[in-house]
C-alpha cells in the first residue's frame, strides 16, 4: 500500500511516497517470508530519487542452528577420535546448551569405546562453559563445513572457524565469553536501492531481542540514512533479509513488515 505524507520535520522532504510492505502480501507465490517480490507502484511521472526504510518489524523466528552441528572429540586415552553432534532446528539457552553438550560428549565417547562421562557447567559470572571429563584429557576440533558447524564454536565460547582447544587435567574452559546470538546485524536488501552498485536498503542491529519475539527497528534519520532510488524503479520490487554473507535468513514462515519511503532530495547531503 502506498500513501502520501506531509511530515512536520523539515529535515524530511515533502515530496514523498510511503510504501507499507508485508511479506504476507507478497506478489510471488514461490517467494518466502524473507525473500520475495512486492508491488512498488510509483506514479509514472514521478521524479523521486531517494529511498529509505523508515521502520521494520522482523520476527526473531530464525534458529540458532538450522541443522545439526558436528565437531570432533579426540580423547588422549587410546587416541580415540569421534564425532559430536548437537541437534539443530532449534534455539538454545545457556542451560539447555550445557545439558545438550554434556550428553553429546558422553555419547560420542561411548561410540569411541572409552565411555568417559562429561559434565558441563556454565558460569553466569564469567559467561563461559567449563567442560570436565571423568578421565584423561581431550581435544575439541571445530570446522566450517556448514553454517551450523561454524556457529556452534561461537555458541560454546570458541573462535569461529577451524580451531582446536585442548583440556588440561581433564578440564577445558571456553576461551571466549559465550555468544548465543546467531546474527548481530541483519541486512534488508532490494532492487529499488542503488548505492554505487549495492542493493542495501537498511542495516538492522539485532540487539538483545529474545528468541521468538519481534525485532523492532526505526531509522535514526530518514534522509541521511537513505540511498539512491533505482532508475527506473521496478513496479514489482524484490526484497530480501540476509546475513553479512548475503545469505537469506530463514524466518521459518513468519512474516516480516516494514515501511519504505521514496522521496525527492531537495538539497545536497553533508
Amino acid at each position: 500500500m502506498a500513501y502520501r505524507t506531509t511530515p512536520p520535520d523539515a529535515r524530511i522532504p515533502r515530496d514523498q511516497r510511503n510504501f507499507s510492505i508485508d511479506s504476507k502480501k507478497r506478489s510471488d507465490t514461490l517467494g518466502s517470508t524473507s525473500n520475495f517480490r512486492h508491488s512498488f507502484d510509483l506514479p509514472t511521472d514521478h521524479d523521486l530519487d531517494r529511498v529509505s526504510c523508515l521502520l521494520c518489524e522482523i520476527p526473531k523466528s530464525y534458529y540458532m542452528l538450522d541443522e545439526a552441528a558436528t565437531f570432533q572429540l579426540n580423547e588422549a586415552t587410546g587416541s580415540v577420535n569421534t564425532t559430536v553432534s548437537i541437534s539443530g532446528g532449534r534455539n538454545y539457552t545457556s542451560s539447555q546448551l550445557e545439558s545438550a553438550l554434556a550428553t553429546a560428549l558422553t555419547t560420542a565417547s561411548a561410540t569411541g569405546a572409552n565411555s568417559f562421562t562429561y559434565t558441563v557447567a556454565f558460569s553466569a559470572n564469567t559467561g563461559k562453559f567449563t567442560i570436565t571429563a571423568s578421565s584423561g584429557d581431550f581435544t575439541l576440533t571445530f570446522n566450517t563445513t556448514t553454517d551450523a558447524n561454524r556457529d556452534v564454536a561461537k555458541y560454546l565460547g570458541f573462535a569461529e572457524g577451524v580451531v582446536s582447544a585442548s583440556s588440561a587435567s581433564s578440564i577445558l574452559v571456553s576461551l571466549n565469553v559465550v555468544d548465543l546470538q546467531r546474527y548481530d546485524v541483519l541486512y534488508l536488501r532490494s532492487d529499488i536501492a542503488e548505492n554505487a552498485g549495492d542493493d542495501l536498503l537498511a542495516e538492522i542491529y539485532v540487539g538483545s531481542s529474545i528468541d521468538l519475539s519481534f525485532i523492532n527497528w526505526t531509522t535514526p534519520d530518514a534522509k541521511y540514512h537513505s540511498v539512491g532510488l533505482a532508475n527506473p524503479a521496478p513496479t514489482c520490487a524484490r526484497f530480501s533479509l540476509t546475513d553479512d554473507n548475503r545469505k537469506v535468513v530463514n524466518l521459518n514462515g513468519v512474516n516480516m513488515r516494514f515501511v519504505v519511503q521514496a522521496f525527492k532530495s531537495d538539497r545536497k547531503f553533508s
